[in-house]
């Protein structure tokens, strides 16, 4: 992930885009904390407020607030944690962005767990909890648990404890955020840990270890080992790859490196009592007063002034918010007595003139509705009307113009037969008388031809048919067109029940032609042998 990270940054650099910058800059940072690693963390984190404050954006300065109150409240710095949580919390509220609120609320319960005022950091998990709740926010209601769950556990209350870990631990399975699952497994361990259920406890530890190693979570790993050393140190497991002294080391190493106050505290006072155990009063010292260091640390007069000042604060806010709720609730009061008979007297004139209005404007309405519905009855009745007649006339003329040029069509075709036959049989006569010639019969012919005027008459027959079938041919041609020019001038003859005979005339073409390429019609368009192909173009006129 950071190698894309990495890419897309410098691609933002490169285009001057501070927004995607800061936004990058952020998801870095929330790497390298997940990571333990604090320095880089905060280094990345900072670079991204510096922009989200130069750019004016409140969401983003918020959320880089938020994260580093994280840092902070990791490295023991409460002072600069309640500071930024502060300042987070603040934003959140002005943009009504209730799951930054509820976050911040639950980072500010967090550090007054630590500081031991328990009553005060579940008034604000619950806080918290309430918002996830109305947000629909299924980690933030985990997370919440898990907080209240640590509380419970804090003063003994076991199986409050052990029910909240439980939930949560369900809810992150279920949304499968790994990070919220070791955690619930490690808080699990500690219950079994403090019912001295060992077997258990190893196991939840064990869980949570191997998650927390797959997300390279240092502060996580450092905690298990702890625990994990604090299990089998009470079962005198002191020595060996898994005895108490290597487990309490590797929690120590990891702390150091993420330079968490509280982590060192305890591995270093876990350590001091293994040492004790060997007999090894010097390392056992050492290690003493690095916790004591660490403690000293934590507990420092600025810190405990910085929750004092927060608790301070949040009580003031508490009390000026029930102070306000009481003022406001006697104003409503006597505000609601002095216009209660106001309100009654005008609710009634209001009440009455609004039954006349209604009243008055339904009945116009109806009528209005009634007459224009008459009036658009009446056109769309005549509009009927005339379409109808206009359609009649059309489909009559129509009628009348096919039937007068198809009897046209039909004369010509006949006279075009006539002389057809009449000079073949001449021709005929002619080849059969002797001493006469072929140049000279060759000359008679066209002679014949031409007195007969065979050629103007097929002309003539074939415009009047291209005329009748120009309507025709167009619709045929749509709905078949596969069909040649030639078919479709074939099958404009045949719907003027021209014969065999007549269309090979009028094409100038064989008989037999007329007949294949009429089958040929028939296949083309999808017809049966049963079928007749004149029924079926006559349709389509």
């Amino acid at each position: 992930a950071l190698h894309y990270y990495n890419m897309s940054l410098k691609l933002d650099v490169e285009l001057g885009n501070k927004k995607g910058m800061a936004n990058v800059y952020n998801n870095i940072g929330s790497i390298y904390y997940d990571q333990g690693d604090a320095r880089l963390a905060l280094s990345y984190h900072t670079k991204s407020l510096n922009i989200q404050e130069e750019l004016g954006n409140k969401d983003g300065m918020a959320d880089s607030y938020h994260n580093i109150a994280l840092i902070f409240d990791r490295q023991g710095s409460l002072v600069l944690a309640l500071e930024n949580y502060s300042k987070s919390l603040k934003i959140y509220e002005e943009l009504g962005n209730k799951n930054g609120v509820a976050y911040s609320l639950n980072g500010i319960g967090v550090i007054n767990r630590n500081q031991g005022d328990v009553l005060l950091a579940l008034e604000y998990y619950e806080k918290s909890l309430n918002l996830y709740e109305e947000l629909g926010d299924r980690r933030g209601i985990a997370l919440a648990y898990t907080n209240i769950g640590a509380c419970h556990k804090h003063t003994g209350n076991i199986v409050f404890a052990l029910d909240y870990f439980g939930k949560s631990l369900d809810i992150y399975e279920e949304i499968g955020y790994k990070k919220g699952m070791a955690a619930s497994y490690s808080n699990i361990g500690d219950i079994y840990y403090s019912q001295e259920n060992v077997l258990f406890a190893i196991e939840y530890y064990e869980k949570s270890l191997l998650v927390y190693k797959g997300l390279g979570d240092k502060s996580g790993m450092s905690i298990v080992y702890r625990s994990m050393a604090q299990t089998v140190f009470g079962m005198d497991q002191i020595t060996g790859p898994d005895g108490a002294l290597a487990l309490a080391i590797k929690s120590l190493v990891l702390s150091q490196e993420i330079g968490y106050p509280k982590n060192i505290k305890d591995a270093s006072g876990l350590l001091s009592e293994i040492y004790v155990k060997q007999g090894d009063f010097q390392k056992a010292l050492e290690m003493r007063n690095l916790q004591f260091e660490m403690r000293d640390s934590l507990a420092s007069e600025a810190n405990i002034k910085a929750t004092a000042n927060q608790k301070a604060k949040y009580e003031y806010e508490k009390q000026k918010a029930l102070d306000d709720k009481d003022y406001e609730k006697q104003l409503a009061i006597e505000q609601e007595e002095q216009e209660k008979q106001q309100i009654v007297i005008y609710t009634t004139v209001i009440v009455a003139l609004f039954i006349i209005l209604f009243i008055t404007v339904y009945f116009r309405l109806i009528r209005k509705k009634n007459r224009v519905k008459r009036q658009l009855l009446e056109v769309e009745r005549v509009n009927l009307n005339t379409q109808l007649k206009l359609a009649e006339k059309e489909q009559e003329f129509l009628h009348l113009k096919v039937e007068s040029e198809s009897k046209n069509v039909q004369t010509l075709s006949h006279e075009l037969l006539s002389k057809q036959d009449f000079s073949a049989s001449l021709i005929k006569k002619l080849d059969q008388l002797e001493n006469i010639s072929k140049p000279e019969l060759k000359s008679i012919e066209l002679f014949i031809q031409n007195e007969l005027d065979i050629k103007s008459t097929r002309a003539l027959l074939q415009n009047q048919m291209g005329d009748l079938s120009s309507n025709f041919h167009g619709e045929l041609k749509i709905k078949h067109p596969s069909l040649s020019d030639i078919e479709l001038k074939v099958a404009a003859m045949v719907v003027m029940n021209m014969s065999n005979k007549e269309i090979a005339i009028s094409r100038n073409m064989e008989t037999a032609s007329v007949r294949v390429a009429k089958n040929r019609i028939k296949k083309k368009i999808g017809l049966s042998a049963d079928i007749s192909l004149l029924k079926y173009l006559t349709q389509l006129l």
